[in-house]
């Protein structure tokens, strides 16, 4: 049997796991979710955690999020 895994891409972000209960910390754009088998179901809670620390690169983790209000980009 093999094992799956999900990816997913998010900003600054905190992570509660919905089955045990517990923090999982804080993840910046992106994370990875192993071990899950098939048909399984993973429930973790998402909470924005702020804006992302200075100096991370690339700017943006998705070039639709380096948009200002006025439409412009801030990326380059």
């Amino acid at each position: 049997m093999s094992s799956l895994f999900c990816s997913l891409t998010l900003s600054l972000t905190d992570i509660q796991d919905l089955w045990t209960h517990t923090d999982n910390g804080t993840v910046i754009r992106n994370m990875t979710v192993h071990n899950v088998p098939p048909h399984g179901v993973v429930a973790l809670l998402l909470k924005d955690a702020g804006d992302e620390p200075e100096g991370t690169e690339p700017p943006c983790a998705r070039p639709e999020w380096c948009m200002d209000q006025n439409g412009t980009r801030i990326d380059v």
